[in-house]
């Protein structure tokens, strides 16, 4: 099984960063994906495919949806600023927590 193509992408966030790797093999034609957080080994799965244009198809479709996300390829350089995160949703419950937490008790006082 030969390596026909390597795809390193990576996202910068403020929590730290993730990877997505994507290699693609002949003889058979597979896809290896490995992903997780940037200091870690991350998670690995295989994809068998039945030819090496639908594997081909397959990373390509996924790295546009990465580029979608702010993932970058490695060799290119980084974008300026990290992707921020999803703010957390303000719900009752997350409210009463904050409240019985201690948290923006400074907001009370004037």
């Amino acid at each position: 099984m030969a390596l026909r193509q390597h795809l390193h992408l990576q996202c910068n966030t403020t929590a730290g960063g993730k990877f997505w790797i994507a290699q693609i093999h002949d003889d058979p034609p597979r896809v290896t994906v490995n992903w997780g957080p940037t200091r870690s080994q991350g998670q690995t799965k295989s994809y068998d495919v039945n030819s090496m244009s639908e594997a081909f198809t397959f990373v390509s479709k996924k790295k546009k949806e990465k580029l979608a996300k702010g993932y970058y390829e490695v060799a290119s350089s980084p974008p300026r600023e990290p992707v921020q995160p999803t703010p957390r949703k303000q719900t009752d419950k997350t409210i009463m927590k904050d409240l019985m937490s201690g948290a923006n008790t400074k907001d009370w006082f004037f």
